[in-house]
């Protein structure tokens, strides 16, 4: 008698845009992408759409005065903002929104991701932003 096996495999996809917060707390943050994902950065041009995100809590209500910080990879596809740095520090505003200060593309071809890390008192998230440095194409969103 032929016996037959059935495997069930079960994947858990995590996606590149999760939120990842530090503690699950009642102002706990959360993380909107409102610019920048997905971008397609011109390094033969050096331009680049620079990222901007949105702080709410869990009712949706904007966060003002979190620290903010914009951090792009130190190797590969990657690039520097005008301060000639990697990391870009800033606050959100009233609204709860902050971006990075513009930045140019390194001459290195490929996807990358900036991580954003938004803290507020003891509480604190990261989102990582997905774009792409490319020689063939131009500033895309």
């Amino acid at each position: 008698m032929k016996q037959r096996v059935v495997l069930c495999i079960t994947a858990l996809a995590v996606s590149a845009f999760t939120v990842f917060p530090a503690g699950a707390t009642e102002g706990s943050i959360r993380i909107l992408i409102t610019s920048g994902e997905g971008s397609i950065n011109n390094i033969v041009k050096k331009r680049a759409q620079s990222p901007q995100i949105k702080a709410v809590d869990r009712n949706d209500a904007p966060i003002a005065g979190a620290d903010v910080t914009f951090a792009l990879p130190t190797h590969g596809p990657s690039g520097e903002f005008v301060s000639g740095k990697r990391e870009y520090r800033t606050r959100t505003d009233e609204g709860g929104e902050a971006s990075a200060e513009t930045f140019r593309p390194n001459g290195v071809e490929g996807r990358f991701f900036i991580t954003v890390t938004v803290t507020k008192g003891d509480n604190k998230s990261s989102i990582k932003i997905p774009q792409t440095n490319s020689s063939a194409g131009g500033v895309i969103q």
